[in-house]
């Protein structure tokens, strides 16, 4: 009677031992995740972009690794049927940037309330050198034909951009040592990263005559453009 006992005992507290590890890693679903804030500046050596991310659930974590992936516009409708990972491992998208993106609280949110996940966000931010840029894009054949019209020359393909940022227990991508140990999050969807977005703008590079200067040869210029809309009907 004793043994039989001490048997459900330990069966008892095995079953309360996982129980307790089962809640203990237990966490809401992740409702949001999307780019909370996109901006661009013209610097004299190409660009700079600064992201903002934003997650609503999961587990708070004070950074992740992010990734500025760079592909041509021609291939963006074959990589929304991907997977980030499968697009760089394809060869269809070239890393252009990687960081630790820290998350940061919203300055001007009261402090009672700054250490929610509404009033912060996970900051990124890519400094586009042209010439090195348009090299890396060179190598990946991401550029390849392009026009000359009069000494005004440009690439053919025009480059776009999305922001990758993996689950941080994702071995292959999350690999910035300054990450935090605790990697579980609640993936109850199963998604390949917490974010693949790419952003609305096109860059498109351009050399010889720009901006009705001549460049040197070899110098390029990264041009920027968004959507214009339609063509205007002629009346």
């Amino acid at each position: 009677m004793q043994v039989r006992c001490i048997a459900l005992l330990l069966v008892f507290l095995s079953v309360l031992l996982i129980c307790d590890q089962i809640f203990a890693q237990h966490c809401p679903p992740i409702t949001e995740s999307y780019l909370s804030n996109t901006k661009v500046r013209r610097t004299k050596d190409g660009l700079v972009f600064k992201f903002g991310y934003a997650k609503t659930g999961g587990q708070p974590k004070d950074s992740y690794q992010a990734y500025v992936l760079a592909f041509t516009d021609k291939n963006s409708e074959k990589i929304s049927k991907l997977t980030p990972q499968q697009a760089i491992e394809d060869g269809l998208a070239t890393i252009a940037h990687t960081q630790l993106a820290s998350f940061s609280v919203d300055a001007k949110a009261p402090r009672a309330v700054q250490q929610t996940d509404e009033l912060g966000e996970y900051q990124i931010t890519f400094k586009l050198d042209t010439e090195k840029f348009v090299k890396k894009m060179l190598d990946a054949k991401h550029l390849g034909s392009s026009t000359n019209t009069g000494g005004w020359q440009q690439f053919d393909d025009k480059i776009r951009l999305a922001v990758f940022i993996p689950f941080l227990d994702d071995e292959k991508y999350s690999i910035h040592e300054e990450l935090p140990n605790d990697k579980h999050e609640c993936n109850y969807r199963g998604g390949s990263a917490l974010l693949f977005q790419p952003i609305t703008q096109r860059l498109t590079v351009a050399f010889g005559v720009v901006r009705a200067f001549r460049l040197q040869d070899g110098k390029h210029f990264t041009e920027l453009d968004g959507t214009r809309g339609r063509k205007a009907d002629a009346r």
